[in-house]
């Protein structure tokens, strides 16, 4: 199959893979719907939104896990294990193991850091733009489809199941998708780090549709990027980005976001910038930032 696969056009291979991607999610979805429907005849599975109300932990499952399974995990991993890759993924022979590690964790730490001036410039944008208040409205509907879920007021079985599918899996899932697959495949056809990293974290960014926050989650998605790419290995970017889903789940369930996250900080944000600037030049070579 792996030389079938390498035959096909680099265009053919995503296609591939997104139809997979589409068929597996499509047969997840039937599979999980069935047998939790004849498990549980109770639920009201045709009122998604009484699902959501009532039956938070069943909505999750029937929704969210087939998703990031089907459309993001398994194209991640056929990706993963059927192209030749260019890498060494002997990520824990690499020289300097602990440094990298460190180099990556301050890289994605200054990103955190930067999140309430990012979201700002990205506030000044929409508002210049004319679509602040509708993409507000958009926001605050997903906001609260969460906080019903797994909020402050929902069942603790509720949050433990919104830490494992929305924290972890999705982490997993997404760092598959974006970096094993879809940033290897850019640097692999058009030999540009740069552009790939760019181009990957665009998408990461536009698939989430959470666009008054779109400049910050390209700022993320370049981030993993950049720490795929020096690290040559998804697993830190896999904990990395789910110690971030878990940390942003923690603060909707308990309604408790620290102040600095609401308003720039001259004192955080210098410093931050400063450092990412500093993290960025040590590794220029590595992502040919140069």
């Amino acid at each position: 199959m792996r030389t079938t696969f390498n035959n096909y056009s680099p265009f053919a291979q995503v296609l591939f893979l997104v139809v997979v991607g589409f068929v597996t999610f499509a047969v997840l979805s039937m599979l999980f719907s069935t047998i939790v429907g004849a498990l549980f005849p109770e639920l009201p599975l045709n009122n998604i939104q009484l699902l959501m109300e009532n039956h938070a932990v069943a909505f999750m499952v029937l929704f969210y896990l087939p998703f990031q399974v089907g459309l993001f995990l398994v194209p991640g991993i056929f990706y993963y294990y059927l192209e030749p890759s260019s890498f060494d993924w002997s990520v824990f022979r690499l020289k300097n193991y602990w440094g990298i590690v460190l180099w990556g964790t301050l890289l994605f730490l200054c990103l955190f850091l930067l999140l309430p001036l990012f979201a700002e410039v990205n506030m000044e944008v929409t508002k210049w733009l004319g679509v602040y208040d509708a993409l507000s409205v958009t926001k605050q509907n997903a906001d609260n489809t969460l906080i019903t879920l797994f909020g402050k007021e929902a069942p603790t079985l509720n949050y433990i199941c919104a830490l494992l599918i929305i924290g972890v899996l999705t982490g997993i899932a997404e760092e598959f998708a974006f970096r094993a697959f879809l940033l290897r495949h850019l640097i692999r056809t058009t030999g540009k780090k740069w552009l790939a990293i760019i181009t990957s974290g665009l998408v990461f960014a536009l698939l989430h549709f959470n666009y008054i926050q779109l400049l910050p989650l390209i700022a993320f998605g370049i981030a993993l990027g950049i720490i795929f790419v020096v690290t040559k290995s998804v697993w830190l970017g896999v904990v990395l980005h789910t110690t971030n889903n878990l940390i942003n789940i923690t603060w909707l369930h308990q309604d408790d976001f620290p102040n600095w996250m609401e308003n720039i900080t001259l004192v955080i944000t210098l410093p931050a910038l400063l450092l990412l600037g500093v993290l960025l030049y040590w590794k220029r070579k590595s992502i040919h930032f140069s």
